[in-house]
C-alpha cells in the first residue's frame, strides 16, 4: 500500500531570496503532515536527520529555499492526526512540477550508494504521512533582519468559501495584517505569514493557513492580543471596530489552531 502512494504521489507531481520584512513573493509551501509513534520517535528523528542532507542539497542548488521541521505541541495525545510536521518553500509554480524527480536527484547526490525508493520505504516504516498539502504564500512580514528565526509557531486552519476569496483577502491584508506589523514592533511576534490551499475543493477541512513565528514560549499566550488589536486601529470607533471584527467571522469558518514547536531548520 505504501509502495502505491508513494507512486500516486510521484506521478502527480510529475505531471502537473530568502525571505524579506516584507514577503510579497509568490513562494510555495509544502506541509507533510506525519503520525509516530512514540517507540518510533527515535528512529524517524534519525531518518529525518538523514534526509536533511538531501534537503540541504537542494537549497544549495536553488531547487528549495527553505526546509523545517516540527513537533506537535498541541493538540496532543493517541488521538491526534498527526504529531511532526515538515516544511517546505520552493521560489515559484514551476518548481512544483519536479519536486519529487528533483529530490531523488539530490539524494543520488547525497547517497550514491542508496536507492532513493527503497530510502523513502523504509522511512515510511517509522511514520504515517497523512497527508501533503501544497500552498501559495499570499502575504507576510516579519522582523527585520530576523532571517526567519523561531522557536515556536502559532498556526490556524481556516477554511473559505470562492465566493469570499476576494472580501477575505481584503479583510487579512487591511484588518488583520496591520495588527501583525504591530505585534511585531512590540516584540510580540517574529512573524507572521498567511498561506492559501491551491488545488482546494469544497470537501477540503481547511484551506487557509496562517502561521504566527514566537522567539519564546511565553510569547504564544498573546498576552496583549486584543489591546494591540485596538491599538491597530484606535481610528475607528467601537462600532466599526466590532463590525470589522463581525465580518471576519462570516468570511472564513475558523477551524482549528495548533502549536508547533521547531525542531530543525535549514
Amino acid at each position: 500500500m505504501k509502495k502505491i502512494n508513494f507512486l500516486l504521489i510521484l506521478l502527480f507531481f510529475v505531471s502537473v531570496n530568502s525571505f524579506a520584512q516584507e514577503n510579497t513573493s509568490q513562494v510555495y509551501v509544502q506541509f507533510d503532515f506525519h503520525k509516530v509513534e512514540s517507540k518510533n520517535v527515535g528512529e524517524y528523528l534519525k531518518a529525518e536527520q538523514a534526509w536533511k542532507k538531501v534537503h540541504e542539497s537542494a537549497m544549495k542548488n536553488g531547487k528549495a529555499l527553505r526546509w523545517m521541521q516540527y513537533e506537535v505541541l498541541l493538540p496532543s495525545g493517541t488521538g491526534v492526526e498527526h504529531n511532526y510536521v515538515t516544511v517546505k518553500l520552493y521560489k515559484d509554480y514551476a518548481a512544483l512540477e519536479t519536486i519529487v524527480s528533483d529530490l531523488a536527484t539530490e539524494f543520488a547526490k547525497v547517497y550514491p550508494d542508496k536507492n532513493f525508493v527503497e530510502f523513502y520505504l523504509n522511512t515510511d516504516k517509522y511514520r504515517e504521512r497523512i497527508s501533503t498539502e501544497i500552498y501559495k504564500n499570499v502575504d507576510g512580514y516579519w522582523k527585520p533582519n530576523s532571517n526567519f528565526a523561531h522557536k515556536y509557531v502559532r498556526v490556524d486552519f481556516m477554511k473559505t468559501n470562492w465566493e469570499h476569496d476576494e472580501a477575505y483577502s481584503q479583510m487579512e491584508k487591511t484588518f488583520w495584517k496591520p495588527f501583525h506589523i504591530k505585534s511585531v514592533e512590540k516584540r510580540l511576534l517574529n512573524g507572521w505569514q498567511w498561506n492559501s490551499k491551491i488545488f482546494r475543493s469544497p470537501s477540503d477541512p481547511h484551506n487557509q493557513i496562517t502561521i504566527s513565528l514566537y522567539d519564546n514560549f511565553m510569547q504564544t499566550a498573546q498576552p496583549e492580543w486584543s489591546k494591540t488589536l485596538r491599538e491597530t486601529h484606535q481610528g475607528m470607533n467601537e462600532a466599526e471596530f466590532q463590525k470589522k471584527v463581525s465580518e471576519t467571522e462570516k468570511l472564513r469558518e475558523y477551524k482549528k489552531v495548533e502549536l508547533w514547536k521547531l525542531i530543525d531548520m535549514i
